[in-house]
């Protein structure tokens, strides 16, 4: 979902993942995932220079009664692909030759 967000601009990769499993899901099951303004904001600021970010999701997964059957913890590694981050306005391309 992420990488759908970001785009061609950015690597989405997954770096660590675990589940939590609290009961068996005898039911259909359903996990609704939710990437926040404020988070998406935050993954942006810290990467458009290209520097990695690691967010983490925590995604609950339920029955059809909505009982969290199991949790879902991801780390994801998000970095801007170098031909899209910005330049660096005091490093050397940016210095004039007199």
């Amino acid at each position: 979902m992420l990488m759908g967000i970001l785009g061609k601009e950015y690597y989405v990769w997954d770096k660590e993942a675990s589940i939590n499993f609290i009961k068996p899901g005898k039911t259909e099951l359903f996990a609704k995932m939710e990437i926040t303004q404020n988070q998406l904001d935050e993954i942006l600021a810290s990467t458009v220079n290209g520097d990695k970010c690691f967010p983490e999701f925590i995604i609950h997964v339920k029955d059809a009664a909505g009982e969290v059957v199991s949790e879902v913890h991801r780390k994801l590694y998000v970095r801007k692909k170098p031909e899209y981050r910005e330049s660096d306005p005091i490093g050397p391309a940016s210095e004039s030759s007199t």
